[in-house]
This record gives structure tokens, sequence and C-alpha cells, in this order.
């Protein structure tokens, strides 16, 4: 999925930039004496992207870990709406998280940080997106799970 591999570009490019940021800071503060006071909070801000954006890339592409051993031990008739009600429920939570981080992210539009001045909102902005690429995998994958059992069952009357 292109989205998927968009965010783990995204989230590589954070995590160097937050290792020079942090590098540059440490050599400044340890040999020149002097501190950076924004870089705080800007690595804080990347780590939010590199998190948020990694987590999406993971669940997206079923590499989480799941406790599977359950629905593995289950017959396949059922095995089957276990894993559908899994993805209709994770469709539901992250469709949820997706509105009220959306929401937050309008309360907080006007407000910035202290001392960079970053808006608020970039620091929730990955999180909205990691939850709005889960409930389209969601999506797909409930439609993958349909065309299946139509497809088994006009073998079965055909």
């Amino acid at each position: 999925m292109v989205c998927s591999a968009g965010a783990l570009y995204v989230a590589l490019v954070c995590l160097v930039l937050l290792i020079v940021l942090n590098t540059v800071e440490i050599v400044s503060r340890y040999f020149f004496h002097y501190s950076f006071t924004w870089i705080q909070e800007v690595s804080l801000l990347l780590v939010s992207w590199m998190i948020f954006l990694g987590f999406a890339r993971v669940v997206v592409e079923k590499q989480d870990i799941a406790i599977t051993f359950f629905v593995d031990k289950l017959p396949e008739r059922y095995a089957k709406p276990v894993r559908l009600l899994n993805t209709v429920l994770m469709f539901g939570v992250s469709l949820y998280l997706c509105v009220r981080t959306i929401s937050l992210i309008g309360i907080q539009s006007d407000k910035t940080t202290e001392i960079a001045g970053l808006p608020y909102a970039l620091y929730l902005l990955p999180l909205a997106i990691a939850m709005l690429a889960v409930v389209l995998q969601s999506i797909v994958e409930a439609i993958g799970m349909m065309k299946q059992r139509n497809a088994r069952e006009g073998q079965r009357s055909g």
C-alpha cells in the first residue's frame, strides 16, 4: 500500500532528524556551553510523528502482535466471523479516535508551544492520519472478506 510506504518514509525522516537534532544539542551543550531551547519541543514533535506513523504502518501491514491462539483453534466457519468482528471493532475504535482527534485539532488550532511557537495541531495530526489509515485498511479488509465469502458461495451454487 502506497500510504504505508509513505508513512514509513516520513517516520524514518523523523527518526533521522531526531538523532541529528539531539546530537547537535548534546555537542553544543558540552563543548560550547550553549543550549538550544527549542530543540526539546521539536524533538517531541518528531517523536509523535515517528511513533504514530510507524504505528499506522504496523497495523496496515498486519505486522502487529496479535494473540491469535484462540482464533486459530476455532473451526474455520467460526474463525472467519471472529476475524470479521475484529476488523469491525478495529474500524469502530479507529474511526472514533480519528473523529475525536480531528475535533481536538480544531479546538487547539489557535494554540502554540511556548518556546518554538509550533501549533499544537502538528502534534495531533499524525494520530489523525494513523487512525484514518487504520479505518481505510479495515474497510479494505472487510470488503476482501466479503468478496471471499461471496466467491465461495458462488462456487458452491455453481
